[in-house]
């Protein structure tokens, strides 16, 4: 296996911990509980007409939706920074073998490329991936579903 994809494999690796644990946490469940008897609390209520009840379960719904959209942003930007690691590295490569760089070799045997890649990859995973855990953790906490 190559190192771009060994790289990789560590980022997915990453990623599908982090989602586990956001999953699994107690504050979400919370929230979804929160979501669900706020729409319950729709349909309980009589005076809404039936023509609204969609709305107000729609009401009760988006503060979730905002937030799991967010969620996606934000580590999709982990993935692409992630992504442009190996062009990076590539460029560096090319500026560094000037006219000796070919484009049909494999530079994924030089150490310098490997070295690049990885440290890049720890960069992402070691300083943006918590930074963006304590964002992600920050706008949870803030998330209020209606009453």
């Amino acid at each position: 296996m190559d190192i771009i994809n060994q790289q990789q494999d560590r980022v997915v690796r990453a990623l599908e911990q982090t989602f586990e644990k956001l999953k699994g946490g107690r504050e979400l469940r919370k929230l979804k509980a929160q979501e669900f008897h706020c729409q319950a609390r729709c349909y309980e209520n009589e005076r809404i007409p039936d023509d609204q009840l969609e709305n107000c379960g729609n009401n009760c719904s988006m503060p979730l939706a905002r937030f799991i959209n967010l969620v996606n942003k934000e580590y999709s930007g982990v993935v692409e920074r992630t992504n442009r690691c190996g062009l990076q590295c590539l460029d560096a490569e090319k500026d560094r073998m000037g006219s000796k760089f070919n484009e049909s070799q494999d530079i994924n045997f030089s150490k310098e490329f490997q070295s690049c890649v990885t440290r890049c990859i720890d960069d992402c995973l070691n300083v943006h991936m918590p930074r963006t855990n304590k964002e992600v953790q920050r706008e949870l906490a803030a998330v209020k579903i209606p009453e």
